[in-house]
């Protein structure tokens, strides 16, 4: 059991349950399919914890913390310096832009959920918060 355990690459994501696993699940339950046994798949609702193979062990670190913790705080609880990057999803709208060598503009990192450019700093303190909301 214990070769078994160490024969297996963890691969992890942050709430890739809900989000990346989402996108690439059809496709890589087929090819993990016909190239491996899948061995076990853990759900839970329509989110996968864990897809097992004799060579693969994909987890959702989210499902295995305590609740509310963020992805820098587990990072960092590991002597991490990385934090979660900025990515210009709005931007991306076509196939021609994955082709695109450079560095998106600044603007291209503005997003409409948030109503602000992600690039921007978010403050933290609540008397921010509370002039902003008594300008509202």
């Amino acid at each position: 059991r214990f070769e078994e355990y160490i024969s297996q690459l963890p691969v992890l994501s942050f709430n890739g349950a809900k989000y990346d696993l989402k996108v690439i699940r059809d496709e890589l339950i087929s090819i993990l399919a016909s190239e491996e046994v899948v061995k076990y798949v853990i759900k839970k609702g329509s989110a996968y914890m864990c897809i097992t193979t004799e060579q693969l062990k994909f987890l959702d670190v989210v499902y295995y913390i305590a609740p509310g913790k963020s992805y820098d705080s587990f990072i960092s609880a590991y002597g991490a310096t990385a934090k979660k990057s900025y990515f210009p999803y709005e931007f991306l709208d076509s196939f021609e832009k994955l082709e695109v060598d450079v560095f998106p503009p600044y603007e291209a990192f503005y997003s409409t959920l948030k109503g602000r450019n992600t690039l921007e700093p978010v403050s933290n303190d609540k008397n921010e918060a509370l002039k902003i909301g008594s300008k509202l």
